[in-house]
This record gives structure tokens, sequence and C-alpha cells, in this order.
């Protein structure tokens, strides 16, 4: 209620235009499923492979093993 989603997707759009000649990459998450779908992203946990059920550690080393996720995070600039 009060305009945050409406505020994010601005910033998308704002960052998206600008980014094309000055930044690499912008990832728009959020923490929850509706929560992201309100704001067209995705949740945090997708973005980066997070699996609930799995220990800190274990949830790093299959980040890290992850080429497309390391090459994403490497071209990454900007995080909602």
């Amino acid at each position: 209620g009060t305009g945050k989603s409406l505020f994010i997707r601005a910033l998308h759009e704002w960052f998206t235009l600008y980014h094309n000649r000055h930044y690499g990459g912008i990832l728009i998450t959020a923490s929850t499923g509706i929560a992201a779908t309100h704001i067209q992203g995705i949740t945090i946990h997708k973005a980066l492979g997070i699996n609930i059920d799995l220990s800190l550690e274990q949830n790093m080393g299959r980040i890290y093993n992850s080429k497309k996720k390391v090459d994403m995070l490497k071209e990454l600039k900007i995080l909602v």
C-alpha cells in the first residue's frame, strides 16, 4: 500500500535504460515468490540456487561450483 513495488519497478526500468550504457548486469530479487511477482523479479533463493534444506557451507559450495552462477555474479553490478 505504500508503493514499494511501483518504486522497485521504476528503479528497474531506470537502471535497465541506464545500465545499457554504463553497467553490466542487474538482478531484481525479493524474499518471497509473491513479492517477486509484484516486482517482476525472482526470489533471491532462486537467483542463487539456495536450497533451504542444505547448510550454509553446502549452499556456498553449490554456488561456487556452478559456472553459471559464478559468471552471473561476476557480471552483476546491481542487486535490488
